[in-house]
């Protein structure tokens, strides 16, 4: 169950991301843009299924080094201010 509710996730933030992407550059017409989005997804959602615990950890491992950097620049700036 679990595992279904990630390949959801993960299939919707690949259609979102590549379909913002695709909106902004406005280099095909919005119809396009969300096939072209689509067919990404699945493809991520294949590659999900094929590899999917390789997947997860490089997805874990992402998460956590952008909150380390986050958490980094948030001390940094706090630190700028006291000075």
């Amino acid at each position: 169950m679990l595992e279904l509710i990630i390949a959801t996730l993960f299939f919707l933030l690949t259609f979102l991301i590549v379909f913002g992407a695709l909106n902004k550059l406005k280099i095909f017409q919005n119809t396009v843009n969300a096939i072209v989005a689509v067919v990404t997804a699945f493809y991520s959602l294949l590659t999900f299924f094929l590899f999917g615990e390789d997947v997860q950890k490089v997805m874990a491992w992402s998460g956590i080094v952008l909150l380390s950097v986050f958490g980094i620049a948030l001390l940094s700036i706090a630190a700028k201010k006291k000075e």
